[in-house]
């Protein structure tokens, strides 16, 4: 039998713990009702309630006289007697506590099980340091989560810090075609007029806690069984503090749930307006709405929705056309800063908008309109704008298919996106540092690295382990003239390194950023702890969203020879956060690179030839390409040696995976390098010889045919 915590709460003393944990507003309490007919409903609890002066609704009736919340009322309540509902929005926009509403609302066809998102949820919590609560509802069917403050909290802070992290667990988002979200207590920011905002029913009702509901459930059971005893959970509750909202709206970018924020309510910034007119092609989009075609409108969006009060600026140069709707508007404006980035220059060129500034040297075919107005506003005004504060909105499965292919641009073409971040990780002395450097010299001038093109630009290099001697000498036997724009620190992170580099980030603007290594910038106190490290690398990967750079990290491979991301050091996390992994190792024969990646074709593993003179690399064959050539040199090396022809398996001495020696040897014999003989049974076995080294070969000149002839042959 589920405990009922009636007898727990006795007197005052836990009645006031209670109100303590669920604080709403205290001069007005909600009751259930029901009426004749059967219909149920919640009202504000009224002196005059039923009475002749009584009228509905309650906002509207001159003679509402509210009663507050008092502990009669609490413990009928706890009882079973009636059910009441608090009321968290406080007057002054606060609240103590938020919950989140799921449901099942499939009704047996495909639906979201509630407590499976809830679970996920309280995953999200967990990943950014927050404690939540899982309960029953009421009805058994659904699954309220709670999230108990330090103090009262501005409610659009809980609001927007919930919404996100909503979105981070898929509860809701694009993909939630039937989301078992149903409403955030409170679903209000503020107050307006004579409302008192949504209420929610209180927990620990009496007749539904008979049934293991309104009570807190414990994780030992999967949440599938409330706490065997509820105030011992209520008197431990853990609360958040506001410091923690703070620091994830400012990580996060979050701003009122109620719209983005655009700098002024429903009107796009000046400045930035200005700055957008002086593109060609925002200017003759805003001009040319009313008759924009489809394919060139979502380009619009996807450079607009990025800058500062970009989400009005959309509407702003949308809403002339004939098929415009906010909330398709607001479905692209989602879609776009979920999206690889901004359309370019030379995809606008090449899909309908020949721009007259190209050629020009005003702009470049890899660049965006975006970039461009960026560099137009003043420092300090191109703000970095992130998805978590954009409102939920969903887009058709046609429209989604309708949309433009996006060009992703790359820094290094095909393996290192613009804004992204990559991974480039090895064991000690296998030239990971080596390698970093050789691709920010050939950034730096926009040359080819490992025979790719490159996008040239700044770099920054955080070399944390390296002294400036071995810097200086790699650089100069590189041949670097000191010309190129490569900016370097040495030595240890200094304090908030990471803010340090943002703010030289957004002055030069680079087009690559190496830190070298990973975790001497970035803390961790275990980096096997999934939580803690991908809480670490969220600010490297805003950097990189943020600045449109490329987030180059240098790290280390673990002791053990697994292959691919897991061989990486540390938790999954850090392979499963980056957009590409180079994977670099090293045999006492040479050093192979590959990639593992998110976007483009992974890079086979291949082979680096280091040159000693001017320490640089070249990429190679593949490395089974290259060991095949090892091993057949080594072979035909070793045939030479012989003055009788030998049997296969005598190159077991030969250093080598069986299944390559045999394709080397197949590779050396239909080349004529190696003569065979005999018809491979167990009375005449294939024996192999050197061409010219023996008697076979010489009796062969003069017209012998030692080698078996193939089906066919003349």
């Amino acid at each position: 039998m589920t405990p009922i915590p009636t007898a727990e709460l006795g007197d005052a003393e836990k009645a006031r713990l209670f109100l303590s944990v669920f604080r709403g507003r205290e001069d007005i309490i909600a009751e259930r009702w029901q009426t004749r007919a059967g219909k149920l409903g919640f009202s504000p609890k009224c002196s005059n309630r039923s009475k002749p002066i009584c009228k509905f609704p309650c906002r509207d009736c001159q003679n509402f006289e509210a009663v507050p919340l008092s502990n009669e009322l609490l413990r009928k309540h706890f009882r079973g007697e009636l059910v009441l509902g608090s009321y968290p929005l406080l007057r002054d926009g606060t609240c103590y506590f938020i919950g989140a509403d799921l449901d099942n609302h499939g009704n047996g066809a495909s639906p979201r099980d509630p407590l499976a998102d809830a679970i996920r949820f309280r995953d999200a919590c967990e990943l950014h340091g927050l404690t939540c609560y899982l309960f029953r509802s009421r009805g058994g069917r659904g699954v309220h989560i709670y999230l108990f403050f330090e103090k009262a909290v501005p409610a659009w802070k809980a609001r927007a810090v919930v919404f996100a992290l909503l979105q981070e667990a898929q509860v809701i988002g694009e993909d939630a075609e039937l989301s078992s979200f149903d409403r955030l207590f409170p679903s209000q920011d503020r107050l307006t007029g004579k409302e008192y905002g949504n209420l929610i029913a209180l927990a620990f009702q009496g007749q539904a806690a008979k049934q293991g509901h309104t009570l807190f459930l414990d994780p030992a059971t999967g949440f599938r069984e409330p706490y065997p005893k509820q105030m011992e959970v209520l008197a431990k509750i853990e609360r958040v503090p506001e410091s923690k909202l703070n620091f994830l709206i400012e990580e996060w970018n979050l701003t009122s749930t109620s719209r983005p924020d655009t700098g002024r309510p429903g009107q796009a910034r000046d400045d930035v307006l200005e700055a957008a007119l002086r593109c060609d092609f925002l200017k003759w989009a805003g001009d040319k709405q009313a008759e924009i075609p489809e394919p060139l409108w979502y380009p619009v969006i996807s450079n607009l929705a990025r800058l500062p009060g970009g989400p009005d600026l959309c509407h702003d140069f949308s809403r002339k056309h004939p098929g415009y709707s906010r909330e398709e508007t607001d479905s692209k404006i989602l879609h776009a800063l979920n999206g690889s980035g901004p359309h370019s220059c030379g995809w606008l060129a090449d899909n309908g908008f020949p721009c007259p500034s190209l050629g020009t040297g005003r702009c470049k075919r890899e660049a965006s309109p975006a970039a461009f107005v960026q560099r137009c506003l003043k420092p300090g005004q191109a703000e970095p704008v992130n998805q978590k504060g954009t409102p939920l909105s969903l887009i058709r499965l046609g429209d989604l298919l309708r949309e433009p292919e996006e060009l992703i641009e790359w820094v290094v073409d095909g393996i290192l996106p613009a804004g992204g971040s990559s991974l480039l990780a090895g064991k000690p002395k296998a030239g990971k540092s080596t390698l970093a450097r050789e691709l920010s010299l050939r950034v730096s001038r926009g040359g080819s690295f490992l025979e790719r093109s490159t996008t040239q630009g700044p770099i920054i290099y955080l070399a944390l382990e390296e002294k400036r001697s071995q810097l200086r000498g790699h650089f100069r036997d590189m041949g670097a003239t000191g010309e190129e724009e490569i900016f370097i620190h040495t030595g240890i992170a200094p304090d908030k390194a990471l803010d340090l580099l943002r703010k030289e980030a957004e002055n030069r603007k680079p087009a690559l950023i190496v830190i070298d290594p990973l975790f001497r910038l970035v803390r961790v106190q275990d980096c096997s702890a999934y939580a803690e490290v991908t809480r670490a690398l969220e600010p490297v990967h805003a950097l990189a969203r943020d600045t449109g750079a490329h987030v180059l990290l240098v790290h280390h491979m673990g002791k053990n020879d697994r292959e691919g991301g897991d061989g990486i050091l540390g938790s999954t996390a850090i392979f499963g956060a980056v957009d590409t992994a180079l994977l670099l190792k090293r045999t006492p024969a040479y050093r192979t690179l590959s990639s593992v990646q998110r976007y483009g074709t992974d890079l086979e593993e291949s082979v680096l030839h280091f040159d000693p003179e001017n320490r640089t690399t070249t990429i190679g064959e593949s490395r089974e390409a290259e060991e095949e050539n090892r091993i057949g040199k080594a072979i035909e090396e070793f045939l030479r040696d012989q003055t009788e022809p030998v049997k296969e398996s005598v190159f077991d001495d030969v250093e080598g995976r069986v299944a390559i020696k045999r394709k080397a040897l197949r590779r050396l014999v239909a080349s004529r390098r190696v003569e065979r003989i005999g018809k491979g049974g167990k009375a005449d076995p294939f024996k192999y010889a050197a061409k010219g080294t023996t008697r076979f070969s010489r009796d062969r000149t003069h017209g012998g045919d030692l080698m078996p002839r193939n089906r066919g042959d003349s």
